[in-house]
């Protein structure tokens, strides 16, 4: 979440500004230590935070929970997810 010059990457700013990092650092520290910030950390590397990016994490609960927060904070547009679960599991 944070490039290599120190800078928040723009578009997981609202990510951070939901978390509160400046008045509850220790709920952002705990978070970070998460299976779902381990693939937040793995999409930012790859530079694919996407929900078909998601869509393919094999820790389908983590996942679920990472999308639902970045959809929440604005970072990821909604979408029918419903209708996304019956294509994904059409397409198996």
């Amino acid at each position: 979440m944070i490039s290599r010059d120190g800078e928040i990457i723009g578009t997981l700013r609202s990510l951070m500004d939901y978390f509160d990092v400046e008045n509850r650092p220790m709920a952002a520290i705990g978070w970070t230590r998460s299976r779902s910030a381990a693939i937040l950390r793995r999409l930012v590397q790859a530079r694919s935070v996407s929900h078909e990016a998601l869509d393919v994490e094999s820790n389908a609960p983590a996942a679920n929970f990472l999308r639902a927060l970045l959809v929440f904070t604005g970072v990821l547009p909604a979408r029918a997810s419903d209708l996304d679960d019956t294509i994904k599991w059409l397409d198996q």
